[in-house]
């Protein structure tokens, strides 16, 4: 009795070379997408422990920078994140109500969470939790001061976008 055309060694070896050229390009793409995303998790918010950050030079739009001042005299920056307009996608790496806090060098020195939390960056440019409090308080730890500072808008961070 002779096999249905779809039945013969031929088209079996076929199939089974489709097969195998569809699974190895599944898990080549597999691999790719694997490393594309690896790429992806391994980076984030990171500071060069040698890179200045001048207020200027921060690259988000809808910032505002503040001197911060102690007893008249300039001590550092604050960098404030603040909302975007509706229909805009944020995908600042930092979420509004967030400070970054310079040193009078422009070296960023930690920074304030939107809930309050301070974390000064250590030489290797990790974050080291600071504690919990208020603002004013967490600013003047960071930038090594004392008393309560006073906040002038400067020109450079004015709200862009």
């Amino acid at each position: 009795m002779p096999r249905p055309p779809d039945q013969t060694p031929r088209s079996r070896s076929r199939a089974a070379g489709l097969t195998a050229l569809t699974s190895w390009i599944g898990a080549a793409l597999l691999v790719l997408t694997g490393t594309a995303c690896q790429q992806l998790w391994s980076t984030g918010p990171t500071r060069s422990p040698s890179a200045p950050l001048a207020p200027s030079a921060v690259g988000h739009d809808y910032t505002v920078t503040h001197a911060v001042m102690f007893g008249g005299t300039p001590s550092g920056y604050v960098i404030e994140f603040m909302a975007v307009p509706t229909g805009i996608i944020d995908q600042r790496d930092f979420v509004p109500g967030t400070w970054l806090v310079e040193d009078s060098e422009f070296q960023l020195v930690g920074f304030i969470s939107a809930h309050d939390r301070a974390w000064r960056f250590d030489r290797d440019g990790r974050a080291l939790d600071q504690g919990r409090g208020d603002r004013d308080g967490a600013v003047a730890h960071l930038l090594g001061r004392t008393g309560k500072p006073e906040y002038r808008e400067t020109n450079l961070g004015v709200p862009r976008g």
